[in-house]
Order: C-alpha cells, then structure tokens, then sequence
C-alpha cells in the first residue's frame, strides 16, 4: 500500500504526517461526506468565480469541526474528480504533481481523497487565497492568467490556443524586465512535453503578484493528458510566433520534438545554450525516479506502462538532436 498523498509505502491509506501537513491540522477526517453522484449534482450551481482555471468540473472544500465540507465560497481547497471521458483523471493529475514536486518544481500541496462511495478525487489547496495566523480571516492574492496579463482578448474557447511558447516567453521578459520568467517557464515547458501534458495553454499559465515580485503561480492543471489521445498536437500551441514551428520539427515531420527544437526556441528569445542543455539534462536524467512513481501511483496497470512508455519515448527525443 502507498499513501495517498505521497506515493511512498505506507501501512495505512496516508501518512499521519503528510495529512497533518495537508491539511495544517491533525485529526482530519480525510473522506469527503458526500457521493461522487451527489457531487455533481451540486456542483452546477457552484462551479463560477474561480480564479485557478480549467475545464472540469471543480468545486470548494472547507474543514469544519475537523470534517471536510463541499462549499460554494470561502474554500481552502479545490475538489476535482475524474470527468467520465477523462477515467482516473484524478490519479493522473495527482501524479504529475507529485513528479513535479520531485523534479523540483513548485506545487501546492495535493492529495488523493475520496468520496464517501469510495470514489477517488484530486483535492489541491489553493494558492490564490491566505490565512490569517488565527486562520479566521481569508485574503485573496492577487493572480492573472497569461490571457488576462497580456490582454489577450477571448473571442472562443479556442483564444487560449492562439498564441506560440515563443510569445510568452517574449511576455514573460518584458513582464520581468528580464530572463528569470522566462527561464522558468522554458523549464515547465520541457516537464509538459517529457509527461505528454498538450495542454499547457494561456489559461495554464499564471502570475502571482506580491508586494515584493511577480512572479509564476505554483503548478496546476498538469497531467498526462497525452494518454487520452485528446490533441493531434503533442503540445497545446506552436512553438514560434505566427503559427511556425521550429526548423527540425518541420524536417522531422513525425509529430514529435527533439532536443533541437527546444534548442531554437529558448535561443530565440535569449537564452542560453548552456542553460537550456542543463535544464534537460536535469529532467531527463531523473527517469528513473518518475517510473517509481508511476509505479506507486494508482493509475491502472495498463495506464501505468503507457504513461511509462510515453516518458522514455519523450526522453529520448529530448536527448536527440
């Protein structure tokens, strides 16, 4: 048995540990008291207002008298359960986190919790919103999505999607007035291609604004959605500006991108060779931890080794040149 939340062995469904870190509490009941089938039930009429994006369906979470509670407003967390087209979404989401986590990403804390039909969901804490220390007041901090920073305006669902890595990597220079955004970002962009995440559009890409810095919100939104075969593209927008791609992905012409065409785009917007080199070599070379957890995961036997096999075929492109 591994726990729920880190994915390392345990005797019991979680840690004690990783609960109480969880949840900033102890003794914390961590089921849900509520169906899968009563949950969506009520979530059309709670769906609105969030600033963390997405498209499933996703309701808040409150703790009162140490018990978990769905909630309209006010929540400390997000609830996202599996959409019936998406099987095990939740497993997948928690973990691609949790890889992220161990390739050194920032992430919110994450947890695989379950309703009371013992149905899993993906539950997150939010990172858009404080505590004050007594925890009696909350405060909303200030975040923007790459649509609403650079003032892309939504003319369909599609706008997220117009758009190349190359322009916000560009936003994100002129936004730090410098090459630290966009060295991070290049960063992400590298994972979701390696865990087949093809969906790392404007909507999945946010600043967080703080007294001191702006700076990129945690991760969210990340999982292998590549095992669903969703997108013909292996990557949510094209690489270079005006709906081009890279010089070896059009000579390819197999679908995928190689360690070149990260190469062309991170040069294009002044970064450097050395960095770009180490920043793959950081991520490829840690294989051998993401097949652990894919292992420990509760993904489907099956789903296991797809997701495995999609990492060492990613891995190897990136490797190549």
């Amino acid at each position: 048995m591994n726990c729920h939340i880190c994915l390392k062995p345990s005797d019991k469904s979680y840690h004690s540990s990783c609960l109480k870190q969880f949840f900033d509490l102890s003794g914390i009941d961590p089921v849900i008291h509520m169906t899968s089938s009563e949950f969506y039930e009520k979530a059309p009429a709670n769906v609105a207002g969030f600033s963390i994006s997405g498209a499933q369906v996703k309701m808040q979470l409150e703790i009162v008298n140490k018990k978990l509670r769905i909630c309209s407003s006010g929540g400390d967390y997000i609830v996202k359960p599996s959409p019936q087209s998406f099987p095990q979404a939740a497993e997948n989401e928690h973990l691609c986190m949790q890889i992220g986590k161990a390739l050194k990403f920032e992430i919110p804390p994450v947890a695989l919790l379950k309703f009371s039909d013992k149905v899993p969901v993906f539950v997150i804490k939010r990172f858009d919103r404080r505590r004050s220390k007594n925890n009696a007041e909350q405060t909303k901090v200030h975040q923007e999505d790459l649509m609403q920073a650079m003032g892309v305006l939504k003319k369909s669902s599609n706008s997220k999607y117009e758009y190349s890595y190359q322009q916000v990597l560009q936003d994100l220079i002129s936004i730090a007035g410098g090459l630290h955004l966009a060295a991070e970002f290049f960063k992400r962009l590298v994972f979701a291609y390696l865990i087949g995440n093809d969906d790392l559009h404007l909507k999945n890409i946010s600043l967080l604004y703080t007294k001191n810095a702006i700076r990129l919100t945690p991760l969210y939104d990340y999982l292998s959605t590549s095992l669903y075969s969703v997108n013909a593209s292996v990557m949510a927008l094209s690489m270079l500006s005006d709906n081009k791609e890279t010089t070896n992905f059009q000579q390819m012409a197999n679908g995928f991108y190689y360690y070149d065409d990260f190469l062309e785009l991170g040069t294009s917007v002044g970064l450097s060779e050395r960095f770009i080199s180490s920043s793959i070599t950081a991520l490829t070379e840690k294989t051998d931890k993401i097949e652990t957890l894919i292992n420990n995961s509760f993904l489907h036997n099956k789903r296991k080794q797809q997701f495995i096999e999609l990492v060492n075929n990613r891995r190897l492109r990136l490797l190549s040149d």
